[in-house]
């Protein structure tokens, strides 16, 4: 009887110690705080597959899971926010004039004819002229069809 008990108190103490360095460790994994870098030329749209190659239209959401997917445009980015709803710890958007990410509260966006996948946005900082704001360019990618309603 007491051999029983100590090899159950031996596997809770086990158990106990285990949950402890899994807490611990997944407790120290912060999530990203800024864009990650995108590997040009060698990583696949998140969405349509394609290989990301301009630097000018890609965008990044960052899951509160930890995940970091990247998009080539932000067209992706809002398709597949639309079909999948995850829960977003960040957006960033590659500035379409120079070399910078904006985030999602400092992004607005301007038409593009040169937009990789054809549909027209390319992010800019908020406040350009002629430039329109996130939640628009969103609804606009709802009315053609793209963007699921519930987003």
């Amino acid at each position: 009887m007491r051999k029983r008990s100590t090899s159950t108190l031996l596997l809770i103490a086990v158990a106990m110690i285990t949950f402890t360095v899994v807490w611990a460790v997944r407790r120290s994994q912060a999530l990203p705080d800024g864009p990650r870098p995108i590997v040009w030329d060698r990583e696949v749209c998140t969405e349509c597959r394609m290989i990301i190659s301009d630097h000018h239209h890609a965008a990044q959401l960052q899951t509160v899971k930890g995940d970091v997917l990247d998009f080539d445009t932000p067209e992706c980015l809002f398709i597949y926010l639309g079909r999948h709803h995850p829960l977003i710890h960040a957006i960033y958007f590659r500035h379409a004039y120079r070399d910078a990410w904006l985030d999602e509260h400092e992004a607005a966006f301007l038409r593009s004819a040169d937009s990789p996948m054809g549909r027209e946005f390319e992010a800019v900082d908020r406040g350009t002229s002629a430039s329109i704001p996130l939640g628009q360019a969103l609804q606009e990618e709802k009315a053609a069809g793209l963007v699921r309603k519930e987003y």
